[in-house]
């Protein structure tokens, strides 16, 4: 099971990350159906919210990404 909330949750992250999709796109299409289910699965794993995470991740380049880590 959590296996598939962290890919669930990587792909998400990419997808916030480098495409103007609405966050309720990417829930979607990564499986969820509840926006809230989506966000708490979220925040879990990268402490942030996934507008949140969108904000501060969008212009970073991959490799910034995993030096902050």
């Amino acid at each position: 099971m959590q296996f598939l909330l962290q890919y669930r949750m990587t792909k998400a992250a990419g997808m916030l990350q480098v495409s103007d999709m609405k966050i309720a796109e990417i829930l979607q299409e990564v499986g969820y159906e509840n926006q809230l289910h989506f966000s708490r699965a979220f925040k879990s794993l990268f402490n942030k919210s996934p507008k949140q995470y969108r904000q501060e991740m969008r212009w970073k380049k991959p490799t910034e990404i995993e030096m902050s880590k």
